[in-house]
């Protein structure tokens, strides 16, 4: 095995890191004739379904009103908070490029819905909370840390860096 150094003379000799700039995602205009009708879809129709389906058809959007109440039954599968912080991150996206007020408010409309069901140690999972929250960070096969992550990236999805919402989420 061989090891290899540089002196201070030959680091100096080569050219600094190139710095990558990034470029802001609500300044990205997609036009072409693949994408472009895909993400309009995305945003006339696909989310109004998921919306329908969280809201109407699955009771995920219902776990979270018990949960805030601290009553009523789980509906659904342990991991169902995940589908709706998804759906909200989905939300966010569109939002950043296709404002829509009727669509943001239901994002928000959704995070004050979250916000009721969360404990106040800042814990938030529905499963738990409606079937015993003893049981919570006890067993990791219940997807805790997965709805959490989901939950931490929509919280971080592009809406929060609108300008005009610097300093909030809405």
């Amino acid at each position: 095995m061989a090891f290899s150094s540089c002196t201070q003379t030959e680091q100096a000799d080569k050219q600094p890191f190139k710095m990558i700039t990034p470029v802001d995602f609500s300044h990205v205009k997609i036009t072409d004739g693949f994408w472009a009708p895909r993400l309009h879809n995305h945003a006339t129709t696909t989310l109004a379904v998921c919306i329908d389906q969280i809201e109407n058809q699955t009771g995920r959007i219902r776990n979270f009103e018990n949960a805030a109440k601290g009553e009523g039954e789980h509906s659904g599968i342990f991991f169902d908070d995940s589908d709706v912080y998804k759906a909200l991150e989905g939300i966010a996206y569109t939002l950043a490029n296709h404002p829509d007020p009727e669509l943001e408010r239901k994002a928000d409309e959704w995070i004050d819905k979250f916000a009721a069901a969360q404990q106040p140690d800042g814990y938030i999972n529905t499963f738990y909370t409606l079937t015993g929250l003893d049981k919570r960070w006890s067993n990791m096969d219940k997807h805790e840390m997965y709805c959490a992550g989901h939950m931490a990236e929509a919280a971080v999805a592009p809406t929060i860096r609108r300008p005009e919402n610097a300093n909030c989420w809405t």
